[in-house]
């Protein structure tokens, strides 16, 4: 199956995957549960993170949230959202626990799922988070579109906005991109240019096949969409549809040491395809692990 992208080509659709609702071992999966919005860490960030939703139901092909999730919280559904609860006082609490220990100004919020699966959340979290003078970074793929009026809540709090993007996965198989490009332009508008990125996740693509170099193109391509753009090279297995369909330079990925071990990851990382350093400050990269990532997510000069 193939769909028109926003630059004229016809590009792979990747299919889907999802978790079994049963385990091999028969055991059915459940669900998160509701609990209080707390600031953690995890073994790449620091501790400056949060979630408004645990879990998603999007599907993305080699998912490092599901997959991870599947083997630290062995029996979880991960493709159910579920919102999480705000108790403000505690989360009031862990930011001055950041303040005291002269932490990061901003915090993190879609780690462990979706913060679009409840915007009203999101926006009660990031005033808060604005009130206690922090940044509020929101990752999200939008796979519920938020309305105008919640887009310009968010903006009144100066929240960053990274709208996540995948060639071949969200993107090629998304009926609402254009709309999620609409949306992101308008609060570009709203909250100014630095506060509304484009976070694309790169491959490698052989450029010596026809489809390999129509994928690289593409991807390019969305570092001049008039956003800023940020590029996080995909780690993915060699049991990756691309890398199945032929379709990768594997010269240009290397297996590094898992986050936060000594040991060799089974995933492989390419190489930076947009990303040449930190001289251009409209094009990021997010390949260094957190606490010595010279941009924060974007928030480095706000």
């Amino acid at each position: 199956m193939r769909k028109n992208y926003p630059m004229g080509r016809k590009l792979t659709v990747l299919q889907p995957e999802h978790l079994a609702k049963t385990m091999k071992s028969g055991e059915m999966r459940s669900p998160y549960e509701s609990k209080y919005i707390r600031i953690r860490e995890n073994n790449k960030t620091e501790w400056n993170i949060l979630d408004t939703v645990k879990g998603c139901n999007m599907g993305c092909p080699n998912c490092y949230a599901r997959s991870s999730m599947d083997v630290l919280m062995r029996g979880i559904d991960f493709e159910v959202p579920v919102p999480q609860t705000l108790n403000k006082k505690l989360l009031v609490g862990d930011l001055d626990k950041i303040r005291r220990q002269d932490g990061p100004n901003w915090v993190r919020n879609g780690v462990q799922g979706d913060p679009a699966y409840d915007w009203d959340l999101v926006i009660e979290v990031a005033k808060l988070v604005h009130e206690q003078g922090f940044y509020n970074v929101i990752m999200t793929k939008m796979p519920v579109l938020p309305t105008a009026g919640q887009l310009l809540q968010l903006s009144a709090y100066k929240a960053v906005i990274h709208l996540g993007l995948v060639i071949g996965y969200n993107l090629s198989s998304d009926p609402d991109w254009q709309r999620k490009v609409q949306l992101m332009r308008m609060y570009q508008k709203w909250a100014g240019y630095d506060y509304a990125i484009l976070r694309v996740g790169t491959f490698a693509f052989d450029t010596t096949t026809t489809e390999g170099a129509e994928l690289a193109a593409e991807q390019k391509a969305w570092a001049d969409m008039g956003f800023k753009f940020m590029e996080g090279p995909w780690r993915i297995s060699k049991n990756h549809p691309y890398a199945k369909a032929g379709v990768l330079d594997w010269n240009q990925y290397k297996n590094k040491k898992a986050y936060g071990k000594k040991v060799k990851s089974k995933n492989f990382s390419p190489r930076p395809q947009v990303f040449k350093g930190t001289k251009n400050p409209d094009v990021l990269g997010c390949v260094t692990e957190c606490h010595v990532c010279p941009n924060q997510c974007g928030t480095v000069g706000l």
